[in-house]
């Protein structure tokens, strides 16, 4: 008897080890592209460009499990940077590259108008976009929305399925929960089904994303939302690390200007770093609601601050900057312009411009009002008696 379960249990492996054989032949047929190499596996990825961020990025996926295939315009000089070099694949095409996998990143460098993927895509001579047909092409370089558009429109004509995918974050960061992706697709994509009949944004396209950082879907508005949101990400963020660039050499320049030994103004400035970070922390969540009603709502009179208490905040800055002997910083110069010139058009109007809030600069900034604009971008200054 127990021979005979023997021999049934080997019968039964073999059968089943057919079976497993049989259907993932049928569900993933071995593909080769023209380097001889197996192609579009479940768990391979192509990656057009390999600067510090391609880097960053082939390494997370081959931590996780993924053949990465690699094309850059310039051969590495040296791959000492791979820990896992039997999933890393170099090809000599950017043809080659893409063939290798159903998925292909792109993270080249590329000129604003995206002249450069255009040209390595769709050049007759490369002769890629023939082969493009039922691929995803994910798109990390495009901080434009209209350029981003008509790639895609390119795309389409290729019957390629396109994701916009701007990864926020540096490359030390990537592989984190510190990296943020913003996601945008046309409808096409977002409709599109995989091999399994599963929805292969869903269930391919972002999960491997995920695995790169933080990702948060911005497809409702096409290929383009995903551009403005990073757009407007880094202009929140570059404004705010200026400040603090600023703000953090006007209390050097002070504490230096009172004869204090560097060791103590090296200790301060950690305080002030630190105090800084809370602060932020507790009042931007305070303050980034009412804004963002402001923006959303358009009820310019409500902000977190009048326009008049801003102009005698920038006014004593102007007073500190030049007892430092600091020259202020082209934000404030602008601002303090933008908000006298807001606070005189409410005057013309016949408001009060103590009830002026300061988020009335980003309505007459974005007015098409040529009046309004021509006292915002002249020479002369506007003065508001306060």
């Amino acid at each position: 008897m127990k021979r005979l379960l023997i021999v049934c249990w080997i019968v039964f492996s073999q059968a089943h080890a057919k079976r497993v054989d049989r259907d993932a032949t049928t569900t993933s047929p071995e593909r080769r592209d023209e380097d001889g190499c197996a192609a579009n596996t479940t768990k391979s990825i192509s990656l057009i460009g390999l600067g510090g961020m391609g880097k960053a990025i082939a390494k997370c996926f081959m931590s996780h499990g993924y053949h990465v295939h690699v094309w850059n315009r310039t051969p590495p000089k040296s791959l000492d940077w791979v820990e896992q070099p039997e999933r890393f694949r170099w090809h000599e095409s950017p043809k080659a590259a893409i063939m290798a996998s159903n998925v292909t990143l792109l993270v080249i460098n590329s000129a604003p108008r995206l002249e450069t993927v255009q040209t390595i895509l769709f050049d007759p001579a490369t002769d890629i976009s023939s082969i493009l047909r039922g691929k995803t092409v994910v798109n990390m370089v495009n901080h434009d929305p209209y350029a981003g558009q008509d790639l895609d429109d390119m795309l389409k004509n290729a019957q390629s399925h396109h994701v916009a995918a701007l990864l926020f974050g540096v490359p030390e960061t990537v592989c984190s929960p510190a990296s943020h992706i913003l996601i945008g697709s046309p409808s096409r994509t977002i409709e599109a089904k995989n091999d399994a009949g599963s929805l292969l944004l869903q269930d391919d396209i972002l999960p491997a994303l995920q695995y790169l950082g933080q990702v948060h879907d911005f497809s409702r508005g096409g290929v383009g939302l995903a551009s403005v949101v990073y757009l407007s990400l880094i202009q929140s963020l570059y404004f705010g690390l200026a400040g603090y660039e600023l703000s953090l050499l006007i209390l050097q320049k002070y504490l230096s200007s009172i004869d204090v030994a560097w060791d103590t103004v090296a200790e301060i400035s950690s305080l002030y770093q630190e105090l800084a970070s809370t602060l932020l922390k507790n009042f931007l969540p305070a303050f980034l609601p009412i804004i963002s009603k402001t923006i959303v709502q358009q009820q310019w009179s409500e902000s977190y601050v009048p326009a008049m208490a801003a102009i005698d905040m920038f006014e004593l800055h102007d007073i500190v900057f030049e007892r430092l002997n600091l020259l202020p910083d082209s934000y404030h110069t602008i601002y303090t312009k933008y908000l006298r010139t807001t606070v005189q058009a409410a005057i013309e109007d016949g408001q009060d411009p103590e009830a002026v809030g300061v988020s009335a600069v980003v309505q007459h900034y974005s007015t098409n009002d040529n009046t309004i604009q021509n006292k915002m971008t002249g020479d002369s200054q506007v003065n508001v008696e306060l």
